[in-house]
């Protein structure tokens, strides 16, 4: 058996970052949600519980990472601004 080469490597890394960046966003959206409190998401007009469950139920079928960015980009901002 002879050592992987340069392409085959390159493979490789790709692929791992494709399967754990994804997941890292959905563990990082979790742990941003659950760190905030209830009040500041319903001062932003949000629900808390949909922001936790929604990327970690879809994270199953490969669109978790989507309703992670959506969340860092759209809902973060406006919940931080409106924590006390």
């Amino acid at each position: 058996m002879t050592a992987p080469g340069g392409a085959e490597v390159m493979i490789i890394l790709i692929i791992l970052a494709l399967l754990v960046v994804p997941l890292g966003l959905v563990i990082w959206n979790v742990v941003d949600v659950a760190k905030r409190t209830d009040a500041a998401f319903e001062s932003a007009g949000q629900r808390r519980m949909v922001w936790i469950v929604l990327p970690v139920a879809l994270m199953f079928i490969g669109v978790g990472w989507i309703v992670s960015v959506i969340y860092f980009v759209a809902i973060r901002p406006k919940v931080v601004d409106a924590e006390p």
